[in-house]
């Protein structure tokens, strides 16, 4: 929960395009951090400390079983991401820690349908159904299979963490008085607000958000009080009702509470471990962060890290990488229609409408350019020593390619 800035119209309504702006930034900001070398040689799935000590996968296992909870930070759509939380779940397992599995992407109400598949009743695949994942997620559920398989191979109890989005709707419009009164018992009885630091860094997402590109008539955040109060409501919302349900999840089960949430509710110890702090004073908490490369880290952002390369699974069919100060196709999936524009893997992304690409960020831009223009995304890619122009039609495929739904990543 995207905030990850998984960032929803109140905030839902400001949505896909903020959502994606989190998203596609992993809800960090710039600012002055202390940086380190990472440990030589690491590779891809392997973890170090926040001291760059490199971390072998039974150490990582035996700190998260020592941790009340365990907050293990995602971008949504990163295959390397889970797979390493399916690597750490198994781990835990394998080290006689089997824990809770909390999940941001499932709102507690369908708790009735994850204690199915606890109970065996239905399979990885009848879970993707019960749950309603398309409806109440929409990420690929196929990036977060390695991760339910090893939930059922462990046995690990799941349960849903988030709000569903009509509360979130409310209390981004009024608060939680603004609750329906048969949705109240889905929202926390009190909000626990940000930390000063973390309001300051989701204002600069805000900003970021209505800087020049991203398209003319966007209002400016610092001109709009309540559309800056709304976002950071429903953010400490999101922060505040998954903490109250990871914490209800260990009083029931009695066992560490491993939590998948996006990298924004887990960086710097600002979101869900903030909230709890207030909530189960005096627990113990493992935060741990991918790393997406590059010559140093940020200690602060978390206790341990794991290295997992900027990747981003579109919902136009390709996977996009980001690496040495460019973006690269690595796949793309036949008959989408990405493949029909005629994308390949290993295009070196040069420009999206015209404008250079760095990053992933001048995706998300192009494509909200695109779409209020009524356009195609126009990319103009480098093939071996050939510049070629590919276009890709936008109907249907909302704000911008990839938004999540939900969350802050």
């Amino acid at each position: 929960m995207g905030l990850a800035p998984r960032l929803r119209a109140s905030v839902l309504r400001m949505g896909a395009a903020v959502v994606m702006a989190a998203a596609l930034c992993a809800c960090a900001a710039v600012r002055p951090p202390e940086t380190l070398a990472p440990p030589a040689d690491v590779r891809p799935g392997e973890a170090f400390d926040a001291a760059a000590r490199p971390l072998g996968l039974d150490e990582l296992a035996r700190r998260a079983a020592g941790a009340d909870y365990v907050l293990l930070g995602e971008s949504h759509s990163s295959a390397c991401d889970h797979r390493v939380q399916a690597d750490v779940l198994a781990a835990m397992t394998a080290a006689g820690a089997v824990p809770v599995l909390g999940l941001e992407m499932v709102p507690a109400e369908r708790q009735d349908a994850l204690d199915r598949f606890n109970a065996g009743e239905i399979d990885v695949d009848g879970l993707a159904q019960a749950v309603d994942w398309k409806g109440v997620w929409g990420h690929p559920f196929a990036v977060y299979r390695p991760v339910f398989e090893a939930a059922r191979r462990a046995g690990a109890p799941l349960a849903g963490l988030n709000v569903p989005r009509r509360v979130v709707r409310a209390v981004g419009e009024g608060g939680l008085e603004a609750v329906a009164p048969e949705d109240r018992a889905l929202a926390p009885g009190e909000i626990i607000p940000p930390a000063p630091e973390q309001v300051r860094d989701l204002e600069r997402v805000l900003e970021r958000h209505a800087a020049p590109g991203h398209g003319e008539g966007d209002p400016a955040p610092a001109a709009d009080a309540a559309r800056r109060e709304r976002f950071l409501r429903v953010q400490a919302l999101w922060d505040t009702a998954m903490a109250r349900a990871a914490v209800a999840a260990r009083r029931a089960h009695g066992r560490t509470v491993l939590i998948l949430a996006g990298v924004g509710h887990v960086e710097n110890g600002w979101g869900i471990a903030r909230r709890l702090r207030v909530l189960d004073p005096g627990a113990r908490v493992l935060s741990v962060l991918p790393w997406r490369g590059g010559q140093g880290f940020e200690p602060a952002r978390a206790d341990v890290f794991f290295l997992c390369p900027m990747t981003h699974s579109s919902r136009l069919g390709f996977v996009l990488q980001e690496r040495d100060g460019g973006v690269t196709v690595a796949d793309v999936a036949p008959g989408t229609r990405a493949a029909q524009a005629g994308f390949l893997p290993g295009d070196e992304i040069l420009a999206v409408m015209g404008e250079p690409a760095q990053d992933l960020w001048a995706l998300h831009k192009g494509a909200l350019r695109a779409g209020r223009a009524g356009e195609p995304l126009a990319v103009t890619v480098r093939r071996g020593g050939r510049v070629l122009e590919l276009a890709v039609p936008l109907a249907g495929a909302g704000a911008a390619p990839g938004a999540a739904p939900q969350g802050a990543e």
